[in-house]
């Protein structure tokens, strides 16, 4: 998400390492999960960078997951309609 100021590398890397991964398990995909990524992608007669998006689902796919959030829920849906009750979008948190 953009910020003002522009963060530096070193300040987002900061921030991930101390809010997001500590919270997450992190995996790879094995090599013929992308191969398999785009042929899904082509069958689904789609392209550009949907591509990220079905990656992303893939790995979702290899986890026990009581939720996937995404701030592109409805595209996220016709991507992955085996996941549709798994996918939502995140919800506000409070404001001051």
């Amino acid at each position: 998400m953009p910020t003002v100021p522009k963060l530096t590398p070193q300040d987002a890397l900061a921030l991930l390492e101390t809010n997001v991964i500590p919270h997450f398990t992190l995996l790879v995909l094995a090599p013929a999960d992308y191969p398999q990524a785009v042929r899904d992608l082509a069958g689904k007669g789609l392209g550009g960078g949907r591509i990220y998006d079905l990656l992303h689902l893939a790995a979702a796919r290899k986890q026990a997951l009581d939720r996937i959030y995404t701030f592109n829920e409805t595209e996220w849906k016709k991507l992955a309609p085996d996941l549709v009750l798994l996918i939502a979008a995140p919800q506000a948190g409070p404001t001051s």
